[in-house]
């Protein structure tokens, strides 16, 4: 998840000590995790990934999980690729340009963000603040039930709600957008 459950009490106002809302508010994290991570078309754990990429005869070469700690193998085993730099943002540069074809470039790297995490003693975070702030609030929206409402009458009470791009679930809620904004990848 991209926060944690003592951060998420903390912001729903629930008791360090009171767990009887923590499967719930677990789910709910999760959720909007989920959301975050659909939105920004990324996974933003650290972790050791394999990749198949599309080689575009470009000197550029995409990896969808930045930022890049590290580079194990670029080609097939009997044909490593070594002759390319590695850029900030998971770019890979390579002057004599990618060979071209589809998912024809067999990419294996670590990649992403330490978590926040519980757990005593864990490593430090490096999961940007803002993608943890926007994972934070919609889960405070969805534990209220307000993700999506746009608008809300008292006298005969009445409530409307977004029907989103797709005409059925509610886009993320602009605040959450403007602090992903920076973090979505902009390419497929």
């Amino acid at each position: 998840m991209l926060t944690t459950l003592s951060k998420a009490k903390q912001q729903l106002l629930i008791m360090p000590e009171d767990s009887s809302a923590d499967e719930q508010v677990a789910l709910y994290l999760q959720a909007a995790s989920e959301a975050v991570e659909l939105y920004c078309r990324r996974s933003f754990e650290l972790k050791e990934r394999t990749e198949l990429c599309s080689g575009l005869g470009s000197t550029m070469l995409p990896l969808r999980a930045y930022p890049v700690a590290s580079i194990l193998t670029v080609g097939e085993p009997e044909q490593l690729i070594t002759n390319f730099v590695e850029l900030e943002d998971g770019m890979l540069f390579r002057k004599e340009h990618w060979p071209r074809g589809i998912f024809n470039i067999p990419v294996r790297y670590t990649g992403g963000f330490v978590l926040p995490s519980d757990e005593p003693g864990g490593p430090e975070p490096t999961l940007p603040k803002s993608i943890e702030l926007a994972c934070l609030l919609l889960c405070k929206l969805l534990y209220s039930g307000e993700w999506g409402k746009v608008s809300e009458r008292i006298g005969d009470y009445s409530v409307t709600y977004d029907k989103g791009i797709d005409g059925e679930s509610p886009n993320l809620p602009r605040a959450v957008r403007g602090l992903l904004r920076s973090h979505v990848r902009r390419w497929r």
